[in-house]
């Protein structure tokens, strides 16, 4: 699960798009670099990623919850 630890989030927050330039305003070097129709589906394949995510753990966190069938020694 080191993927979704703070080592990882760390590293995604020191890429240049999460960077203020000197005036202080947050840079989105995406918005330039993708034509708007791109950006769309840009937004529609994370929204996509985030459920994929939600149902997982939601799964994980339902398994995880019920009792074991198993006697614990």
């Amino acid at each position: 699960m080191r993927y979704f630890g703070k080592s990882h989030l760390d590293a995604e927050l020191d890429h240049g798009m999460f960077k203020t330039d000197a005036e202080g305003k947050d840079e989105k070097p995406w918005e330039s670099a993708l034509e708007p129709g791109d950006l769309t589906s840009a937004e529609m394949v994370v929204k996509r990623v985030f459920t994929a995510f939600e149902e997982m753990f939601s799964g994980i966190y339902e398994r995880a919850s019920r009792p074991s069938p198993w006697p614990r020694p």
